[in-house]
């Protein structure tokens, strides 16, 4: 019964939140470790779930940064949390080549004149 507490209050004071630009998170009832992160400082991403956690629809998330990695336990449906940082390290990727093309084209015009 108290493992059961445990985990209930693990799930409760868990957050992780996604933009477009940054990764916020924040974990813990008395002693709080928070994080913020702009999504082009992140290393990796991963997750894991055990059977338990995979009946109940929660997992464990962790994001690597260039400065220390972050464990939050008990994430609701963190398989699609992980998907959708992923994902959106991919576009960040994305518009920063579009952004860099750019760059290169304008200063290629500049010098064409």
């Amino acid at each position: 019964m108290i493992w059961l507490i445990i985990r209930f209050i693990g799930y409760k004071t868990n957050d992780l939140i996604l933009t477009n630009k940054r990764v916020f998170g924040k974990c813990g009832l008395i002693s709080i470790t928070q994080m913020q992160s702009p999504l082009n400082k992140i290393d990796s991403v991963s997750y894991s779930s055990g059977l338990i956690g995979r009946l109940i629809g929660y997992g464990t998330v962790q994001i690597a940064t260039t400065s220390s990695k972050f464990k939050f336990r008990f994430i609701r449906d963190g398989q699609s949390i992980y998907n959708d940082i992923f994902n959106q390290l991919e576009i960040s990727e994305a518009e920063k080549r579009v952004e860099n093309a750019k760059v290169i084209v304008d200063e290629i015009a500049k010098k064409m004149e």
